[in-house]
């Protein structure tokens, strides 16, 4: 049976529907190393441990750039964007399904989902939401603090960088993005 192990982040709740992003990184067997590598790209960008937008501008895109760069993370990351919408749950579980039912290997899976900031009253109801778009077996739980994973750092860098990208600001952002899901590292579902 294949054991797959998601993280999940959103972005974009404060634009009222406007854009919203959901990040997931999935992966088998390397998640260890996988959690390691972060780690270690977490301190020679210098970005740290430090969400997102709350990194200087340039710690975050060297963070990026070193992940868009290893081969390690080729078909890992994965995001969906969500236009015109404020059911922000749903479209955060049709993102997760979207992303297992891609990279899920065989019919024989289990998915072990980690969200970011999910309380546990919304777990049943994630689990449901994901079951209607053919998620079979999961299990979900929530992390409560983001700083404390840097699995759940990196998908909350992808899912800045793609806001970033999307916006008409960062030319440097949308240079990034383009070149990431060029090499397969990020991929749309």
């Amino acid at each position: 049976m294949q054991k797959l192990y998601a993280y999940v982040d959103e972005s974009g709740q404060e634009t009222g529907g406007v854009i919203f992003v959901v990040s997931i990184a999935i992966m088998e067997t390397d998640r260890d190393v996988l959690l390691a590598r972060c780690e270690h790209v977490e301190r020679d960008s210098k970005k740290g441990t430090i969400k997102w937008h709350r990194a200087r501008r340039d710690d975050r895109l060297e963070y990026m750039r070193q992940i868009v760069d290893d081969k390690q993370f080729k078909g890992v990351l994965y995001y969906s964007i969500f236009r015109g919408t404020k059911d922000y749950d749903a479209c955060t579980a049709m993102g997760i399904a979207r992303a297992i039912n891609r990279k899920k290997a065989s019919a024989r899976y289990k998915a072990s989902i980690y969200i970011d900031a999910l309380p546990k009253s919304k777990i049943t109801k994630y689990g449901g939401e994901m079951r209607k778009s053919g998620v079979q077996s999961l299990k979900v739980r929530g992390v409560t603090s983001d700083e404390n994973n840097a699995l759940i750092r990196l998908v909350d860098a992808v899912a800045g960088l793609v806001r970033d990208a999307l916006g008409e600001r960062d030319a440097e952002a949308k240079a990034l993005y383009t070149l990431a899901k060029k090499k397969n590292v990020l991929i749309e579902v």
